[in-house]
């Protein structure tokens, strides 16, 4: 006990002839029992201070939180009056909208963040499964709104989201790659399904695509093609795109052939030994002709080609 509390403790038994009186902690006036609310921790039973006293102390924190005017509320933090666009929502509340404003709020949560995010953190692993029957519950009552509302968002961001999607990509390639070779063997049968159920629904759309697509890229395409051949003949071989940029720069424009100049992109593809006759598809069975000559000498090596005449027969 302080010292404070003893003089005042000594004052209230010398003043208190009554049982049914007592002083006041803070007016010093002695007063009847029935002015004092109950408190049992006390030993009398009773609070320190009278009712009145009480009041009084407490009035300035008890300031209405609205204003005279609806479009306006005061703070219950800064005390300052201000619009109600200045307050967060909260349909619990009987106006609608927080005791504190924003900036308020904004301070609190930034000098509080360790601690917030701490205790969100606990919530969230103790009740994990009422987090996601709720989500669910509330996607399922607003999908539309939801989905309209992602579209509107991708409409207005395409770029920044391809941004972010590419960046991610590079970030994450490898995590990308095992992601989708494990989805793909594990729906390998539906995601075949699919596919197919779409060629069939969309056939000039695929057509547009790949002539599109063999347009930009005239070399891979033509690789791609005699890949295929080779593999249905079963040659074996193979010829990478790398060593067809270092045939061009190679032969710089000049026919294996006629040895005429022509543009490096011109060149096309031939099997010196054809694959019809068993030729491999790789770098020492293959020049750059062009497509004259390409066309003239077919499935045939270079000396039946010479000798056309004779094989024609």
């Amino acid at each position: 006990m302080s010292e404070t509390d003893g003089t005042w403790h000594a004052m209230s038994q010398q003043d208190d002839s009554a049982q049914s009186t007592k002083r006041c902690k803070r007016c010093g006036e002695v007063k009847p029992h029935s002015a004092f609310s109950k408190r049992i921790q006390n030993e009398d039973g009773l609070a320190k201070r009278c009712r009145t006293c009480v009041i009084q102390y407490t009035k300035p924190k008890r300031t209405s939180y609205v204003s005279d005017d609806p479009t306006q509320k005061r703070c219950s933090k800064c005390r300052e009056i201000k619009s109600l666009t200045a307050f967060s929502k909260d349909k619990s509340a009987k106006d609608g909208v927080k005791r504190r404003c924003k900036a308020c709020e904004h301070n609190y949560y930034v000098s509080n963040a360790e601690a917030i995010g701490e205790r969100i953190r606990k919530y969230r692993e103790a009740n994990l499964e009422t987090i996601r029957e709720r989500k669910k519950r509330y996607y399922d009552a607003h999908a539309e709104t939801l989905c309209a509302k992602k579209r509107e968002y991708r409409a207005a961001n395409a770029e920044v989201l391809k941004e972010k999607k590419q960046a991610y990509y590079v970030a994450h390639r490898n995590a990308h790659r095992e992601s989708r070779r494990a989805y793909y063997a594990a729906n390998s049968e539906a995601i075949r399904a699919r596919v197919r159920a779409y060629r069939i629904a969309n056939p000039e759309i695929i057509r547009e695509r790949k002539r599109a697509w063999e347009k930009a890229n005239p070399d891979t395409g033509r690789i791609k093609c005699h890949r295929r051949r080779v593999r249905l003949k079963g040659n074996g071989g193979d010829f990478t795109r790398k060593e067809l940029i270092a045939m061009r720069m190679a032969q710089n424009g000049v026919c294996a052939y006629c040895r005429h100049e022509h543009e490096p992109r011109a060149l096309t593809l031939d099997h010196v030994i054809p694959i019809a006759q068993g030729g491999r598809h790789e770098a020492a069975n293959i020049v750059l002709a062009c497509p004259v000559c390409n066309y003239e000498k077919g499935n045939r090596t270079p000396e039946q080609w010479a000798n056309r005449w004779y094989y024609d027969d």
